[in-house]
C-alpha cells in the first residue's frame, strides 16, 4: 500500500464514496432483517438485534484487523530494517531513469495477505501541524482520505458477509455457528482474495 499525506482531497470523489457506502448499509442491514420475516426463516429464533450484533462485530473485526490484512503491503515486501526506507543522497537516486522500469506500483503487491502494520490504523493517524494535518490517501485514490476508503470498502465486505449469513440462516443454522462461520470465511476467504484482487 503506498501511502501519501494530503492536506486537502477532493470533495465529489469523497461524498460519491461515503454516499455510496452509507447507501450499501442502508439497504443491506434492513434487507438482511428482512429475511426474518418470509419463508423458512421465519422459524428461526433470530432476532434483528443479532443480525445488528453480527454487523457490529464484523465491523469492529474489519476495522482493527481484517483491513490491514486485506489492503496492507505483503507479507515481507517491507524493509525490515528502517534504514533500508531511509532517504538516499541524491547521487545514489539519478542513475539514468530512461533505462529504468518504474517499479513504484508494485511496492508493497505479490503476497498471499497483507501485514498487519495498519491494524487498528496504526501509522495512519494525521501528521502535521494542527492546523493543517495531512491525513493518509492510498495508491491508486490519492485524491480520497483513506478513511473515506476502509469506509466504503467496509460496507462492500459486510455485504458480502451478510449474503453468506443469509445463506446460512436459510440451510436453518443457530446464530452462533453462522457467526463463526461468517468470521472464519471473512478471514479465510474474503481478506485474501480482496487482498489479490485490491491489495
Amino acid at each position: 500500500m503506498m501511502i501519501e499525506w494530503n492536506g486537502a482531497f477532493d470533495g465529489s470523489q469523497m461524498l460519491w464514496l461515503l454516499v455510496a457506502a452509507i447507501l450499501l448499509l442502508l439497504l443491506l442491514l434492513p434487507a438482511l432483517m428482512g429475511l426474518l420475516s418470509r419463508g423458512r426463516v421465519l422459524q428461526l429464533p433470530w432476532k434483528p438485534e443479532q443480525w445488528l450484533t453480527g454487523a457490529a462485530l464484523h465491523s469492529a473485526l474489519w476495522l482493527l484487523v481484517l483491513h490491514s490484512l486485506a489492503f496492507g503491503p505483503s507479507l515481507g515486501t517491507t524493509p525490515d530494517d528502517p534504514g533500508e526506507a531511509a532517504p538516499r543522497p541524491m547521487s545514489e537516486m539519478m542513475r539514468d531513469p530512461a533505462n529504468q522500469k518504474d517499479i513504484r506500483p508494485f511496492f508493497g503487491r505479490g503476497g498471499f495477505i497483507g501485514d498487519l502494520n495498519f491494524a487498528g490504523f496504526a501509522h495512519l493517524e494525521a501528521q502535521g501541524d494542527p492546523g493543517e494535518p495531512l491525513f493518509a490517501s492510498r495508491r491508486p485514490h490519492h485524491s480520497v482520505s483513506l478513511s473515506a476508503f476502509v469506509i466504503l470498502q467496509l460496507a462492500v465486505y459486510l455485504c458480502a458477509v451478510g449474503g453468506v449469513a443469509a445463506a446460512a440462516a436459510a440451510t436453518g443454522a443457530s446464530a452462533a455457528r453462522i457467526l463463526g462461520f461468517t468470521l472464519g470465511w471473512g478471514i479465510l476467504i474474503y481478506v485474501p482474495v480482496a487482498h489479490w484482487v485490491w491489495g
